[in-house]
């Protein structure tokens, strides 16, 4: 794989930043055109949102990171925290990301579901072009396959994220499983859902609580495949227990709408 894209001397480009970049203008481009119908009152408040947005997630990815790598106790914990260019775990971004978003509809007197809508719309090809980057620096890397399927991938690069006792071994591309699937979750959402919201045929907040459903489903099922799974004494992975999390809280969403429906 190719974690840096490009060299010039000692800086060096990285082919994960530059997906996530892409994704990043990808959901804002789609946003944009919809400003209006997301509550915002004007576009200067599209731009504060993305930026919240931004923030928000870095901070709660690193932070959840740092949780599985090097635990709470460690003197370097909040130290490290703030790093640029270290690694990032995405279920504390969205935790991070939905608390942002609360304030945010608070202070601008936004319907929470209204806006989580359109945004739930843009996150999952936020999140295929992001994984896309994952499987090119090597991290969120699969487990070794037990057989030698036609679709395994092989990691030989020294820079990549992947366990070097993985290096030269065929493993499940599991960054791949998880970018098909977001891309999968959101075409579902734009072709076969927004569209009966917005004419009022479904209530809102059904986009946000099927992109949760969906996705606490699908990264639920490849944590079974991943190498870099942090487990608790319950059985089952930090990412899992985050999972049931989304599912419960898309089961709340869907009781709420369907009692003010």
């Amino acid at each position: 794989m190719h974690p840096v894209l490009l060299q010039f001397g000692q800086f060096r480009l990285y082919t994960y930043g530059v997906m996530i970049a892409v994704g990043g203008v990808f959901s804002v481009f789609f946003w944009r055109r919809r400003w209006a119908k997301m509550g915002l009152a004007c576009e200067e408040d599209l731009w504060l949102l993305v930026n919240i947005l931004i923030v928000s997630a870095f901070f709660g990815g690193r932070i959840l990171d740092q949780f599985e790598d090097v635990g709470i106790h460690n003197p370097n914990f909040w130290k490290d925290a703030f790093a640029f260019g270290q690694g990032f775990a995405v279920m504390g971004a969205f935790v991070a990301v939905l608390l942002a978003v609360c304030g945010f509809c608070r202070w601008k007197k936004i319907p929470f579901l209204h806006l989580a809508d359109y945004l739930c719309l843009g996150v999952p090809f936020w999140q295929f072009f992001g994984r896309w980057g994952c499987f090119a620096a090597g991290c969120c890397y699969g487990l070794p396959m037990s057989r030698p399927w036609p679709w395994g991938v092989t990691f030989t690069n020294p820079l990549s994220q992947i366990n070097p006792l993985f290096l030269g071994r065929l493993v499940h591309p599991t960054q791949l499983y998880e970018a098909f699937g977001d891309l999968a979750i959101g075409l579902a959402l734009y072709f076969f859902v927004i569209d009966r919201v917005e004419k009022k045929e479904l209530p809102r907040g059904s986009v946000c609580a099927i992109y949760l459903a969906s996705y606490g489903v699908l990264r639920f099922m490849i944590e079974f495949y991943r190498g870099d799974v942090t487990m608790l004494p319950i059985g089952i992975t930090v990412a899992q227990a985050f999972c049931l999390g989304l599912l419960a809280l898309s089961g709340g969403i869907f009781v709420s709408i369907r009692r003010k429906s």
